[in-house]
């Protein structure tokens, strides 16, 4: 797999389970990742745990059902 190196990288559905399985990996390739979950204190302690060196982990919380949410979501991020 190529280097994801100066990428940003939202896993939705990533306080848990194969979501931050894959945060992990994305992590380990060099990508700043940013992790999902539906409330922001799971999405938080997700973050905190995947922590390591200079790569950056940052944590967002909404309902992808929502507009407005995802809007809030893609800000943040960007």
């Amino acid at each position: 797999m190529p280097s994801l190196k100066d990428k940003i990288a939202l896993v939705t559905g990533s306080t848990s389970g194969i979501g931050k399985g894959i945060a992990s990996h994305f992590l380990s390739l060099g990508a700043s990742v940013v992790v999902h979950g539906p409330d922001l204190a799971s999405a938080s302690a997700a973050a905190a745990a995947m922590r390591s060196g200079s790569r950056e982990v940052d944590a967002v919380a909404g309902d992808l059902r929502n507009v407005e949410s995802c809007r809030a979501i893609m800000t943040a991020i960007v």
